[in-house]
């Protein structure tokens, strides 16, 4: 597969790595209570994008209205009324779906992508702090999933400061959706260390947590391109890298109903 690049690109691409470096991700728990300059302090203590020196506005997800959280939706006004902070503001609402008793991944999925198109829609770009607000609900997380899962998709990532009102700590690197379909682990090496929520804000005390990255698993393709039947479905494997990560790409070249 090599054999397509130019010399001093084929050597680069050939050569491995002679030491494994170590990366974590880490992620801080911010202690806040009622205040009158709440987004001021979710903005002070959200880590910027990289490369920017300032966020260029605020879209807030808020809780479906069937929960009626009153707790989450003071916490709204509270964001909407603090005039110390200039920044632009828009509130999104998550469908009445998103707080459905029946775990079903189709919800889940049209719930993510409804509010996905509406933060597009409505301006969000790279620089843009998305604050998620979430709910009272301790069987199911009362929706914090929906926070890591939203926040990987615009621009290959937006930064998400979570608002939640979970009473214990748990993983908050790991989030799972209430179908078991939806993961997203902080720790998981295709994600390179990044990881949408960049704090975490809630009632508990201040903590920093910590994940050494897994090490990098390399799929085999070997055996989708060494097969009996390359006649009928012929493939050829692709050079990729990122860093010193081999992607395992094929490209299938027959036609398109086989």
């Amino acid at each position: 597969m090599s054999k397509f690049l130019p010399t001093s690109t084929n050597n680069l691409y050939n050569k491995v790595p002679t030491a494994v470096n170590t990366t974590s991700v880490q992620l801080n728990y911010n202690h806040v209570q009622d205040s009158r300059e709440l987004l001021s302090l979710l903005v002070k203590k959200t880590p910027l994008p990289k490369g920017r020196d300032a966020f260029s506005g605020v879209h807030i997800i808020a809780p479906p209205l069937v929960v009626e959280d009153d707790r989450a939706e003071a916490s709204i006004s509270s964001l909407l009324a603090d005039k110390s902070c200039s920044l632009p503001k828009i509130v999104h609402r998550l469908s009445s779906q998103a707080a459905s008793t029946v775990s079903s991944a189709i919800a889940e999925y049209e719930s993510i992508f409804a509010v996905g198109e509406s933060l597009l829609l409505e301006g969000a770009d790279r620089a843009t702090l998305v604050v998620f607000v979430g709910w009272e609900d301790e069987e199911r997380g009362g929706g914090d999933f929906y926070a890591a899962l939203i926040g990987m998709l615009p621009f290959r990532g937006l930064s998400v400061a979570l608002l939640t009102q979970r009473t214990k700590y748990n993983d908050l690197l790991f989030y799972s959706s209430p179908s078991g379909v939806f993961q997203i682990d902080g720790s998981d090496a295709a994600r390179m260390g990044m990881f949408p929520i960049k704090a975490v804000f809630g009632p508990l005390a201040d903590k920093v947590v910590k994940k050494t990255i897994k090490t990098w698993q390399n799929i085999k393709t070997s055996k989708y391109i060494n097969h009996d039947d390359q006649e009928k479905h012929p493939t050829t494997p692709i050079p990729f890298k990122i860093g010193g990560l081999t992607l395992p790409m094929i490209t299938h070249n027959g036609s398109y109903a086989n």
